[in-house]
């Protein structure tokens, strides 16, 4: 063999050696999903949720207690409005009913769960939605309280009180409520790419159990942000105040009072003072933890090796 030839090839070997040192590195690289390493989009991911969530949640706060409005004074607070604050209108309608019952307005139907007038007339002073809900069951004859609460909750009385309530800025509005709905986009945009990493990933063979859990978690707060919310921090203030100082009637209510007891702790109230009537209404017995105010009736086994679960 000549010397050119000699040199000819150690310049070949220099250059397979060179090529050989430098694939290691290339191939490792293209092994992972969009240059990011399963671990290291893992933690991207993470932080991004903590902070769409964190923002989402502080601009929802500010939407539903806005400081540059002036609160109307919506005046006296019967049980009926603190019902509607709390976004119930069903147990406002169980509140007109069991105001009439206690004042002798309505008894117990022949039916099961009937509710029927005595023949007394409504006093001049009955509420709007006491009126509807009284007027409704003269023209039925007798009605059942499930059926009376899914007919008059929709009616015009509840829908004045919350037009007035809104204002008062206890209820959230239609502009409010669209606005905290978009807070949920940027989670669904989050979401979009984690879901397309998922899928790329599992194509390649690649483990993708954790990034799954951490989908899992970000769709539980895309439910909980896209609720239509109903009380602002304003309600929620009333409610409290509301709870605090008439904490006595926690334990049941006393007549005449039966109906702020039930608007402020729930259908518990109604068992503890009267389980012939709660019965009668059709609610449901609530368990030892109270009412709840409702006025219908009442990534395992080892296989998270190797990319770490994110793709």
């Amino acid at each position: 063999m000549s010397g050119d030839e000699e040199d000819r090839g150690n310049e070949e070997d220099r250059g397979n050696g060179e090529d050989r040192g430098m694939s290691a590195p290339t191939a490792s690289a293209a092994g992972d999903t969009w240059g990011i390493s399963g671990p290291g989009f893992l933690a991207l991911y993470a932080l991004g949720f903590a902070v769409v969530l964190l923002v989402a949640i502080v601009r929802r706060r500010r939407i539903l207690d806005p400081t540059d409005t002036p609160a109307a004074d919506p005046g006296p607070l019967s049980p009926e409005d603190l019902c509607v604050i709390a976004g119930n209108p069903r147990l406002a309608v169980t509140c007109a009913v069991t105001s009439l019952y206690d004042r002798g307005l309505l008894r117990p139907g022949w039916t099961r769960h009937g509710l029927t007038t005595t023949g007394e007339p409504l006093p001049a002073g009955a509420s709007r939605l006491e009126r509807e809900a009284f007027d409704a069951i003269v023209r039925a004859g007798e009605l059942r309280l499930e059926w009376l609460g899914a007919l008059v909750s929709r009616g015009p009385a509840v829908a004045a009180c919350r037009n007035r309530l809104q204002v008062a800025g206890f209820v959230a509005t239609p502009t409010q409520t669209r606005a905290c709905r978009r807070t949920v986009f940027p989670l669904l945009v989050l979401g979009a790419v984690g879901i397309i990493r998922a899928a790329v990933g599992a194509n390649r063979g690649k483990p993708v159990g954790l990034l799954g859990v951490e989908l899992i978690v970000t769709a539980l707060a895309v439910i909980f942000l896209a609720q239509r919310p109903t009380t602002t921090r304003r309600g929620q203030a009333i409610l409290a105040v509301a709870r605090r100082d008439s904490d006595g009637l926690r334990s049941g209510g006393v007549p005449g009072q039966r109906a702020l007891a039930l608007a402020l702790f729930g259908t518990a109230v109604l068992w503890d003072t009267d389980p012939a009537f709660a019965g009668q209404l059709g609610l449901t017995r609530p368990s030892g933890d109270g009412g709840s105010g409702d006025g219908s009736s009442g990534c395992g086994g080892g296989g998270c090796g190797g990319g770490g679960c994110g793709g």
